[in-house]
């Protein structure tokens, strides 16, 4: 019992107590129009450069690639974004669910800091392929 208060007090007053979660995530955290760079955490340093515009509901990128994307922000710090080139009209279920892949990208900002946005990006919430952050441009 006497370790336990020992423990308590030590926790108390060594400012452990006031540390905050990584993934604290404010209600600001929303991705608003204007021009972003991205750059993508260590382990995916290898990713290609990639800027990029939000427009209301489109996303331009600055080479072209993404041209007619669409992006709808959803309400739990998160959006998608839509290739809307991509046509899987005449396509097998299953080669329609693996085009899925590169037609809908799935993005949760998972904490914010004025015009930097930490995300992670995936099929879903539950696989994840890229993490990195979002910078806004001034």
């Amino acid at each position: 019992m006497k370790y336990l208060v020992l423990f308590l007090l030590l926790y108390i007053f060594s400012g452990l107590s006031h540390v905050e979660p990584k993934n604290i995530v404010s209600v600001d955290c929303i991705i608003s129009d204007g021009m972003y760079t991205t750059i993508y955490d260590e382990e995916f340093k290898n990713e290609p450069f990639f800027m990029f515009q939000i427009d209301n509901d489109s996303l331009f990128n600055k080479y072209g690639f993404y041209h007619s994307s669409k992006i709808e922000r959803l309400p739990n710090n998160s959006f998608i974004v839509t290739n809307t080139d991509v046509k899987t009209d005449s396509l097998s279920p299953l080669k329609n669910y693996r085009t899925d892949y590169f037609k809908y990208k799935y993005y949760e900002i998972v904490k914010c800091n004025e015009d930097t946005l930490w995300f992670k990006n995936g099929e879903n919430r539950n696989k994840i392929n890229l993490t990195g952050f979002f910078v806004k441009m001034k």
